[in-house]
């Protein structure tokens, strides 16, 4: 039999319920989408000496390429942090436009920096989140090109996109224009979150 509390609970993990008013959102930084074990930093201290290497070649050369692609392919295939997974967060980024119906944007690829996905290629997809308004939450299309900070359910879910691939899905989201004077990353001496 189902109750009306296990509907609810169903709902509200399968990201069908959108985020109640008087639920907090943890707020996280686009460095806490990569786990602390997979930093980007650590990758490239693994491929020092190549880079180091890279440094005596001359612009556009063939191995000079093949070395950034094989460095550029290993940091696109850092995983997604697991304990995001079903959390309630709030993320500031800027919009890359799916789904646009009579000047709103219902379904979007939120990324780190301006033009991502549209003037230059997608960020890795553990640093692309596909997300999904809420009903009656849809960003307007004139103000796509301010940040937002987007407040939803955090899933961890494979999207492949015409604009770019995530690993994340933020769903039933709704957003603000996020303050021009504030960066999108905390302040070196803060603590990331998870």
């Amino acid at each position: 039999m189902v109750t009306r509390l296990s509907l609810i609970g169903t709902l509200s993990v399968s990201g069908l319920m959108p985020v109640q008013a008087g639920e907090t959102a943890q707020t996280i930084y686009w460095q806490d989408l990569i786990p602390a074990s997979h930093h980007p930093d650590k990758v490239l201290a693994k491929y020092e000496e190549e880079i180091e290497y890279l440094n005596t070649l001359p612009d556009g050369s063939e191995e000079g390429l093949k070395i950034v692609q094989t460095i550029q392919e290993e940091l696109d295939n850092l995983p997604v942090n697991p304990a995001l997974d079903g959390k309630t967060i709030s993320l500031a980024g800027y919009i890359a436009p799916l789904d646009i119906r009579n000047g709103l944007v219902h379904s979007f690829l939120l990324v780190p920096y301006f033009g991502a996905c549209i003037h230059v290629p997608a960020p890795p997809p553990n640093q692309t989140v596909y997300v999904t308004t809420a009903k009656g939450q849809a960003l307007r299309l004139d103000q796509i090109d301010y940040a937002f900070k987007m407040t939803g359910q955090m899933t961890l879910e494979d999207k492949n996109t015409e604009l770019g691939d995530s690993g994340y899905h933020l769903r039933n989201a709704h957003g603000e224009v996020f303050k021009d004077d504030v960066w999108l990353e905390p302040e070196p001496d803060s603590t990331p979150s998870p």
